[in-house]
């Protein structure tokens, strides 16, 4: 008996995810966020750092940054697809609720998006030090 090829991920698929990540990043929006990863998936962020799974519901990754952050909009610089990996270079605008001072830094995030479209992790490379001194 043949076995069913192995299920793909197109380019189109892997874009569209990634680019509503960072379009529901922009607008804070915390439940369509979570529902762009696997059950399963890790951030780490910045790499570096322990990984953290993103749906965990102890951690809440999301929620955690929307209350310390008014603002975390991450512009997409460049984009670079390769399978069903693609490495984003992007230009954050960051702003704690706490302070009204509106800070720009920049990094690079890997996604792996697996067969069924979802985000399976997210590696961010960013200098997390310098952005919280800069706040």
């Amino acid at each position: 008996p043949k076995s069913a090829p192995p299920k793909t991920v197109s380019e189109e698929q892997v874009r569209e995810v990634v680019g509503a990540y960072f379009s529901s990043l922009r607008t804070m929006d915390v439940d369509r966020l979570q529902e762009l990863f696997d059950e399963d998936a890790l951030s780490w962020d910045p790499v570096g750092s322990p990984p953290m799974r993103v749906r965990d519901k102890s951690t809440n990754y999301f929620r955690v940054l929307s209350t310390i952050f008014e603002k975390m909009a991450l512009t997409e610089d460049d984009i670079f697809v390769c399978g069903n990996e693609v490495a984003v270079r992007w230009t954050g605008v960051a702003m704690l609720r706490s302070k009204p001072t509106e800070v720009t830094f920049e990094g690079a995030s890997v996604f792996e998006v697996n067969e069924d479209g979802f985000i399976q992790s997210i590696r961010s490379y960013w200098d997390k030090k310098a952005l919280m001194a800069r706040l």
